[in-house]
């Protein structure tokens, strides 16, 4: 359980309030940290586990990727900055529903597909960043 999961008043909600969102709300958690809404059409995510100073590379990936026309949203940092220890990023809220959903924000009947992961896009390997990250782990 990461300090984000934990029961109680949420010291990221009272943090955020602190910075000027006062109607900051938790949105979701996964593996990679929790998602706070801070506002109509930008979001807050408090990584676990990830160190500040590797973000570039993702904030770099990010940026390639969405200057190509793609048919769903990709993430859209606009700042990151470090709070005691841990990272925090602001970006744009994505919209639409989750892909492991049947749109009604339903689990899905079935599972996604497992196994060997595939590239995100059949020019992902040809971009630098993600060539230098490898996020899917394709090549």
């Amino acid at each position: 359980m990461t300090e984000t999961d934990a029961r109680g008043p949420d010291r990221w909600v009272q943090y955020f309030a602190r910075r000027g969102y006062p109607r900051a709300r938790r949105l979701a958690s996964g593996m990679e940290g929790t998602v706070y809404r801070l506002r109509d059409g930008t979001v807050a995510k408090v990584w676990a586990g990830r160190a500040p100073e590797d973000f570039d590379i993702t904030r770099r990936l990010y940026a390639d990727i969405a200057r190509h026309p793609l048919p769903f949203g990709t993430p859209r940092i606009l700042d990151a900055e470090e709070y005691d220890g841990v990272l925090v990023s602001y970006e744009l809220e994505l919209g639409g529903s989750p892909l492991r959903s049947d749109g009604d924000g339903r689990r899905p009947a079935r599972d996604l597909p497992r196994g060997r992961p595939t590239p995100c896009s059949p020019s992902c390997a040809h971009w630098p960043p993600c060539r230098a990250a490898r996020p899917c782990g394709a090549w």
